[in-house]
């Protein structure tokens, strides 16, 4: 038989060979799965995180959309029909009235010329008032919410009794906003 001293040495190796394979075979898989989540669990924050970042960002984004869409009605309102550029006529007419101008307007062919970006439509005005009326009409056409440029400008003072009267003529280009076609010769 095996003395107690052998039987001592043999339980304290049977306990040490279980906890050996419990450590490899339960404790060690454990940990090596908590250490998995443990860096799950941290890409998970991280994609919150940025997530959360893109939700602000998507909240800024569509304040931002509708801030454009009311820029973008307020830009294409600036730009004239080119097949009938009624809207732009009758805005030149009730300024006129408003600065008591007598006032022809004749619209015109407007060619595309070389560094143009956008199609116009021509418009010659011709302008009869006060000097003063005339002079706050013109700058009311260059703060105007309108395309356009003043491509040819005269103004003619006549002084008469009852004031300074001026004869004002010029011819506008007042863009379309779509692409100009240049012809080549």
């Amino acid at each position: 038989m095996l003395s107690a001293k052998k039987k001592i040495y043999i339980l304290i190796l049977t306990f040490c060979l279980i906890d050996v394979l419990l450590f490899i075979l339960v404790i060690f898989p454990l940990t090596r799965r908590v250490e998995e989540n443990a860096n799950e669990f941290r890409d998970q924050q991280k994609n919150l995180r940025t997530l959360e970042a893109q939700t602000v960002s998507l909240k800024d984004f569509q304040k931002n959309v509708n801030d454009l869409e009311n820029y973008n009605l307020v830009v294409q309102n600036a730009f004239v029909d080119p097949t009938a550029p009624v809207s732009f006529l009758q805005f030149l007419e009730k300024w006129a009235i408003n600065y008591n101008l007598v006032l022809t307007v004749s619209p015109f062919d407007s060619p595309a010329i070389k560094g143009d970006i956008w199609s116009s439509v021509g418009v010659k005005v011709d302008a009869t008032g006060n000097l003063a009326d005339c002079l706050r009409f013109v700058e009311m056409l260059e703060n105007s919410p309108w395309v356009m440029m003043i491509t040819r400008f005269d103004l003619q003072k006549n002084t008469t009794q009852e004031g300074v009267e001026a004869t004002l003529s010029f011819d506008i280009k007042a863009f379309s906003g779509k692409s100009a076609v240049v012809k080549k010769n």
